[in-house]
């Protein structure tokens, strides 16, 4: 009894998100016309960056497989071809993978005590730690470069721009005159 399974010869392994700062690696294997893995021909590979810049490269022969570290790239879509001849019939294979930028933040989120330290000495600074708060309080009062500073604004407003005091001044005044009017007493 047999299965009728297609199996590939050929095979590149490869992750399809890199980090800017990592290491770009592949590997590849080739099994012959019996299905067993052998690394007897050479892989051509070739890389295309955005610009259609290409970077051609030689597998490495590792361990009855195939191994590539093409080091890092810049940040960027990269396609790849890679091209093993073997009794005359050409195998190749072909992808894709991106190299993404690195934030750094992400990486370590924990505090590097000692850069901290190293950048308050040379910026002639200090350095204070949680348990020490209260050495900040006394060197913050004794500075002499920290002073209060107070600001205030001044805004002029013209009467003439207020409308409604304005026509409650003349509504006051129209009645004063008619009511002396009225009364007599002008």
């Amino acid at each position: 009894m047999s299965l009728n399974i297609k199996k590939e010869r050929f095979i590149v392994y490869s992750k399809r998100i890199f980090n800017e700062n990592e290491l770009i690696n592949f590997r590849a294997d080739f099994y012959n016309q019996s299905f067993e893995l052998t690394n007897k021909a050479e892989v051509l590979f070739e890389i295309i960056n955005e610009d259609n810049k290409k970077f051609n490269y030689l597998f490495s022969r590792t361990n009855g497989s195939y191994e590539l570290n093409t080091g890092q790239l810049p940040v960027g879509k990269f396609t790849y071809k890679a091209k093993i001849t073997e009794a005359g019939k050409t195998f190749s294979k072909s992808g894709e993978f991106i190299v993404v930028p690195l934030n750094i933040e992400a990486v370590d989120i924990r505090a590097n005590y000692q850069m901290l330290y190293q950048l308050a000495k040379e910026n002639g600074g200090d350095m204070f730690l949680p348990d020490s708060l209260n050495n900040l309080l006394a060197e913050l009062k004794n500075n002499k470069n920290i002073r209060p500073v107070s600001y205030s604004t001044k805004d002029l407003i013209d009467l003439i721009e207020l409308k409604s005091l304005f026509f409650i001044i003349i509504s006051l005044i129209s009645v004063e005159w008619f009511l002396r009017k009225f009364f007599g007493s002008y």
